[in-house]
């Protein structure tokens, strides 16, 4: 039902000529971080969500973090870039 309701919303910001795209874009992005598809960049991310953050390669974001290039942890089989990497990974 949530699902509908948001394409019902956006449905109706794209028809609406009044709304600026300035403003349909911040509604669609709020409605993402409160379901919670938006990453938070303060928080360590796994390699995954990172690279989709970053729009790059998560295999490449795994040899950088493998090489060290990038600060990250292991925290079982999985490995987590640092907040502080990935902010500076995006003012690149």
């Amino acid at each position: 039902m949530r699902k509908r309701t948001e394409n019902s919303i956006k449905t109706l910001l794209i028809m609406d000529t009044s709304v600026t795209r300035e403003e349909r874009t911040a509604v669609i992005a709020a409605m993402l971080n409160a379901r919670g598809a938006a990453p938070d960049p303060t928080r360590d991310m796994s390699v995954a969500n990172a690279a989709n953050y970053l729009n790059m390669s998560r295999t490449t974001l795994w040899r950088w973090c493998k090489d060290g290039r990038v600060a990250c942890d292991r925290r079982g089989k999985k490995f987590y870039i640092k907040a502080a990497s990935i902010a500076e990974l995006k003012r690149e």
